[in-house]
């Protein structure tokens, strides 16, 4: 197992446990999406623990430190440019309303990540029928329209 590996892992917990705080000051029956989320978060988490750990003890290996190694090819240009559009996207989502900002940040962000065009389309399509489904067909969840009222 690496060193980024085992910090990655605390940090997830942290956050399923940070959110779950939050979701006790939820009514109740808006505490069962966030739950049902965090437990197949935790679940995969664990999951991914207890495969490293077999894994190294299967081959005798200690954990390596790889945070030295952890930032090779980063890509500076590329990560600020994600950043920003991320954050222009948060601003978008009230102009534009949700599907359409979500689009547009999409398509955005894999064209910057240099994505062919066609898993850029399959993916804004897949994402956009995923989260119709889930949120406004499923779960009932009013979503922001911008100004598509």
């Amino acid at each position: 197992m690496k060193r980024s590996d085992m910090g990655l892992v605390a940090c997830i917990y942290a956050v399923i446990l940070f959110f779950f705080v939050m979701t006790l000051k939820l009514k109740p029956e808006a505490q069962i999406y966030p739950l049902v989320v965090m437990v197949l978060l935790f679940l995969l988490n664990t999951g991914f623990l207890a495969q490293q750990i077999l894994i190294a003890r299967r081959e005798g290996r200690k954990p390596v430190n790889d945070l030295a190694r952890l930032f090779d090819g980063f890509q500076p240009v590329q990560f600020l440019s994600v950043l920003v559009l991320s954050v222009l996207y948060l601003g978008l989502i009230g102009v534009l309303g949700f599907y359409t900002a979500t689009a547009v940040y999409l398509v955005a962000t894999l064209l910057c990540l240099r994505v062919r065009a066609l898993y850029i389309l399959i993916t804004v399509l897949a994402f956009a029928g995923l989260v119709y489904c889930a949120f406004t067909l499923f779960l009932h969840v009013p979503l922001p329209t911008g100004f598509l009222r």
